[in-house]
Order: structure tokens, then sequence, then C-alpha cells
């Protein structure tokens, strides 16, 4: 096997790229992972949940929704700044 430093440098990754690395559970000794499957694992995708939906910052205002708070109108996520 060359060196890792002779290799060419892929700057397009997409989601079929694939990794090596050891699967400790089988202790297979080289395996192949996909991005996607390290991407799973590893990104955090958080999750608003209970926001309330106005119109504007007066209605969020009016609903209770503090200054830099988080309100929503029809799904698109707002913060109230007045």
């Amino acid at each position: 096997m060359a060196r890792i430093s002779t290799y060419p440098v892929d700057t397009n990754i997409t989601n079929t790229d694939l990794l090596l690395g050891t699967d400790s559970a089988t202790g297979a000794p080289t395996v192949n992972y996909t991005m996607a499957d390290i991407s799973g694992k590893i990104l955090y995708r958080p999750t608003i949940t209970g926001l309330g939906n106005y119109a504007n910052d007066a209605a969020a205002a009016v609903g209770g929704v503090p200054i830099n708070g988080l309100y929503h109108t029809a799904g698109t996520i707002k913060i109230r700044l007045v």
C-alpha cells in the first residue's frame, strides 16, 4: 500500500464516497463505510417543537414570546426582535 500522502485529495465529498475502518463488533480487520453512514452517526440534527405560530413580531409579543425568543409563521422559524 502506498503512503497516504501520495493519494490525491478529493474535494468533492459525496454520500457514496467510502472510508476505511475496522468493525470492532465483528472483528473484521478492514471494512468500508460510506460518508452517509458516518454522517448519520455523528451529525446532530436538532428538532424544535412547541413554537407558537404568529404572523409577526408584534403578534408574537402579545403571545408572550420574549425578545430573542423563537416563533414561527406558517412553518418559517423566526426570532422576535422587537
